[in-house]
C-alpha cells in the first residue's frame, strides 16, 4: 500500500493523517504474520510512545482495519485487514511464538457459521465476528 493508500485509508475512516498513524500501517503491511505492540514499537526504533502505540491499534480496532487477538502469554497481536485478506484463523507455536495463518474447511466454517447463528438467537445477542486460534509447540528440537 502506497502513502497516498494509507492517508486515503485513514482519511476515509476519519482518522487525521499523522506520521505514527502511517508508520505503524506499514509495519503492519509489511509483517508476514500478527505482531505484537513490543514488535512495532522496536521497529520504529521508539520512535512512537507506548501509549501512542496502544492509542493507535485501538483506533484501528474500533475501525476494523485490523484484526487482534491474545496469545497465551496475554499478549496482544494484531495484523492489518486488507482487501484481499480472507476470514481466516491462527495456530501459535508457543515455544518459538511463530504464528501461522490457517484456513478451515469451507464445509466446517459453514457449520461454525450456523453454530454462531443458533448460539446469537438463544441469547438474543447479536454476533459481529469470531476468532478461533490454536495453541500448542512445534517440532522443532532447538526451543528445547
Amino acid at each position: 500500500m502506497k502513502n497516498n493508500n494509507i492517508n486515503n485509508l485513514l482519511k476515509s475512516n476519519g482518522f487525521s493523517v499523522t506520521k505514527p498513524r502511517v508508520q505503524i500501517i506499514k509495519i503492519l503491511q509489511n509483517s508476514n504474520s500478527p505482531i505484537g505492540i513490543d514488535a512495532i514499537i522496536n521497529k520504529t526504533d521508539g520512535k512512537i510512545a507506548i501509549s501512542s502505540a496502544y492509542r493507535i491499534i485501538a483506533d484501528l480496532l474500533d475501525a476494523d482495519l485490523i484484526n487482534a487477538f491474545q496469545s497465551p502469554e496475554n499478549k496482544l497481536l494484531v495484523e492489518l485487514i486488507q482487501n484481499n485478506t480472507k476470514h481466516h484463523h491462527h495456530l501459535y507455536c508457543q515455544s518459538c511464538k511463530k504464528v501461522l495463518d490457517i484456513d478451515i474447511d469451507e464445509k466446517l466454517e459453514k457449520n461454525i457459521d450456523s453454530l454462531i447463528r443458533k448460539i446469537s438467537k438463544q441469547n438474543n445477542i447479536e454476533i459481529t465476528n469470531h476468532s478461533f486460534e490454536l495453541f500448542g509447540k512445534c517440532n522443532d528440537k532447538s526451543h528445547e
